[in-house]
């Protein structure tokens, strides 16, 4: 093989690289968009390990309200109490103990799943059934 036939070979290997190159690229580029877009339709997911403690914080809260209604203690007193507490309205979101309610209205005015006594900011970062 001559001097001029090996480099030619060698162009034609490198624009072959070339090219596998930029379809690998290309192909790695197109999943990372269809990544994105699907992270972009399920919004953030939290972990099992935080959904869990959040379960376990809510049930607790649900509890607590328990006892202090057992006490004596008023719906209304523990709303003006976690208000007052927590620098107004606009920080905390609650609804009185029981089922389950399917959404409330965050300060902004979106809808968003929530349970019992969890404030707009915590809810926003927990799924629920």
């Amino acid at each position: 093989m001559n001097q001029q036939q090996t480099s030619s070979a060698a162009a034609t290997r490198i624009r072959d690289n070339q090219r596998r190159s930029r379809a690998r690229r290309r192909d790695y580029l197109t999943d990372l968009e269809k990544q994105v877009q699907r992270i972009d339709r399920l919004g953030p997911q939290p972990s099992a390990e935080i959904q869990a403690a959040a379960q376990k914080v809510l049930a607790e809260n649900v509890l607590l309200r328990s006892l202090l209604r057992e006490h004596g203690i008023l719906n209304a007193e523990i709303e003006s109490y976690l208000h007052n507490s927590h620098g107004g309205s606009e920080n905390i979101t609650t609804a009185s103990p029981g089922p389950y309610t399917n959404t409330m209205k965050s300060p902004k005015g979106v809808e968003k799943p929530f349970l019992p006594g969890v404030s707009v900011r915590d809810a926003q970062q927990f799924s629920y059934p």
